[in-house]
């Protein structure tokens, strides 16, 4: 299937580009990244050499650590820090490595590199992490990431090159395409790569993330020391054709990366992309317009529609659909819902602790008359029984979960998630995280003080728990959430699925939750006009689904966009047929300038039934 987009498109989104231009310009890049050598004895060093640019910013440190999560009983060699899951080599106290500092072997400016001994080390692979960023100042997390692996064998160290971000890694594929994107399964799928032989050795398919080895698709190998799948792609004089066989594939969409692999095995460039194997469910012809900038970041949050058509999303608001948008709203917290009397409520992430009131959290409340000016003031939150943990990041209380349903009697329902003080069983993801839970909490007044109601999901399920999701009422009166369960980056656990259920007496009770047979991170749901239900979600990529069955299962899954990283999305109806998708990118290739940037995007995505277009 072939994008479309019309000239008027391309006019009305064309200043927006130019707008936010500035407000995507701070930027670090490697400009080279190498592991010298490659292949050594245990007991020698190797030594790690970066150079790193920074634009619109100031480059701040270097830091290289476990690339996953280990536990703290197993401590590396030449890591003395342990913190938040991760061992780190270390500067005295701290991990952020100083360019010119003490361990930096390179006293060229920007320029880094540093030994690290093998001396000790156990059998056994060491996925690792180099990072060049803007830290320790505070504000944004701007930095280039390139992983390697260390993998000891007997008396044998050999070193893999992983990849990163960088605007070099971009360029020696020179044409790449997938044709056709969307099949039926046993139809042919042509690629054909373009790529600077004298940087290429070699190239190969692989996924995106981990799988688990029955996810396998046919005509692939597995890895399981690395939980990935394997494909060799013939190639010769600066080219590769590769007609890809998709007997047996399941419907859905699959994830896939093509990478081309330097004389020493290091990858030097990858391209993400998604094919679609229609299943005899699917009815949809989808149709998914070039994406365009909307702003800054990686994680997409949340768009409001109100009843007059205006869209918000973060401190900005749209009166044409989102071609065009105005800062100036002040922003309305993680989420917001539109009463029946034109105010607008919404809730930050993060409740707080109050002190010496056991069980009661505030969280900041944002309220508006006419949904283009917020103020903020402080709500209470009462769940006796949460408690603090440690999620991705530490968390001390309750999280908000950007849905909020008012009641046919005025009293309103808040979508949260978190842990108990009895949620004690530890999940795979590690770092003592315990599984979390999805619930609701009640307010009588407005949104000035929240009560817990009930817990909607509680499971030792996926590499997490229940937590992430959206809620929604449905045509029929009833609610719909979503959650997720976990994290495709989870090397321990490869089955993450999203699962649903449904309140019949306004969230008060909820049915067990079921899967949707969809994976992935933050899912997000919208109502459709024709009665479907909508649903974006990403890791990999970002993706959208159809129900028509009020949640229960879910069709025409299709990808919006390929880009691996990020995953956080929303998606809203423009008008019937038409719908808006925002998506936060890491590593966007830029088509126009062959960089790799990081930044909020919006898609425009047209739905049509094949039997009326046919």
């Amino acid at each position: 299937m072939v994008p479309t987009v019309t000239a008027g498109f391309i006019s009305c989104t064309l200043s927006l580009l130019l707008s936010l231009h500035a407000a995507t310009a701070a930027q670090i890049v490697l400009e080279d990244f190498r592991v010298e050598p490659m292949s050594l004895r245990l007991g020698e060093s190797f030594v790690v050499r970066a150079r790193a640019v920074a634009k619109e910013v100031k480059l701040g440190s270097f830091l290289l650590r476990t690339a996953n999560e280990v536990k703290k009983e197993k401590a590396l060699p030449g890591f003395p820090l342990y913190a938040n899951g991760y061992y780190y080599v270390a500067e005295g106290k701290t991990y952020h490595l100083l360019d010119n500092g003490p361990l930096d072997r390179d006293k060229a400016e920007g320029a880094f590199a540093i030994e690290i001994s093998t001396r000790d080390w156990k059998e056994g692979r060491y996925p690792l992490a180099f990072f060049a960023s803007n830290r320790p100042a505070t504000g944004p997390f701007i930095a280039a990431r390139h992983d390697f692996a260390v993998t000891v064998r007997g008396a044998q160290v050999t070193i893999e090159d992983l990849g990163g971000s960088s605007p070099a890694k971009s360029r020696t594929i020179t044409e790449f395409a997938v044709q056709p994107a969307t099949v039926q399964a046993g139809q042919p799928v042509q690629i054909t790569v373009r790529f600077m032989p004298k940087a290429v050795a070699s190239l190969k398919l692989t996924d995106a993330y981990y799988i688990a080895q029955s996810e396998l698709l046919p005509g692939f190998s597995y890895d399981a020391e690395k939980k990935k799948s394997l494909l060799a792609v013939p190639a010769q004089d600066g080219a590769a054709s590769l007609q890809l066989d998709t007997r047996g594939w399941p419907a859905g969409a699959h994830h896939l990366v093509l990478q081309t692999l330097g004389p020493t095995g290091r990858m030097v460039d990858e391209r993400p992309f998604a094919i679609k194997a229609t299943g005899p469910n699917d009815r949809l012809e989808v149709t998914v317009e070039p994406s365009v900038l909307f702003g800054p970041g990686t994680h997409f949050g949340r768009f409001v529609k109100l009843r007059d058509g205006t869209l918000l999303c973060a401190d900005k608001l749209s009166r044409d659909g989102g071609r065009t948008w105005q800062p100036g709203t002040g922003g309305f917290g993680e989420g917001a819902e539109q009463l029946r009397d034109g105010t607008v409520i919404g809730l930050v992430y993060r409740c707080l602790p109050i002190k010496e009131k056991e069980g009661w959290y505030s969280v900041t409340r944002f309220m508006s008359k006419d949904g283009r000016h917020f103020e903020k003031d402080e709500a209470e939150v009462f769940v006796p029984e949460a408690k603090g943990a440690m999620g991705h990041g530490p968390h001390v209380g309750p999280l908000f979960m950007r849905s909020i349903i008012e009641r046919k009697d005025g009293s309103l329902v808040a979508f949260m998630a978190g842990w108990f003080k009895s949620d004690t069983a530890l999940c795979p993801y590690g770092r003592g995280r315990p599984y979390s839970r999805s619930y609701v909490c009640e307010s009588g007044d407005g949104g000035h003080t929240w009560r817990y109601l009930t817990t909607i999901g509680y499971d030792q399920i996926g590499s997490e728990g229940y937590n992430e999701g959206s809620m929604r009422r449905l045509p029929n009166g009833s609610w719909l959430t979503v959650m997720r369960t976990g994290n495709a980056h989870d090397f321990k656990c490869q089955d993450n699925p999203i699962m649903w259920s449904v309140s019949r007496d306004e969230g008060r009770t909820w049915s067990k939750p079921q899967r949707t047979g969809l994976k992935g991170c933050y899912p997000s749901l919208a109502v459709l006009n024709d009665g479907m239900v909508v649903m974006s979600y990403g890791r990999p990529g970002a993706m959208i689904a159809f129900s028509a069955d009020a949640g229960r299962t879910w069709t025409d899954a299709t990808c919006v966009d390929a880009t691996t990283g990020s995953g956080y999305t929303d998606v809203v109806e423009i008008e019937p047929g038409l719908l808006l998708v925002g998506f936060g990118t890491q590593d966007y290739l830029d088509p126009q300038s062959g960089e790799r940037i990081s930044g909020l995007r919006l898609a425009r995505v047209r739905y049509a039934s094949r039997l009326t277009r046919h």
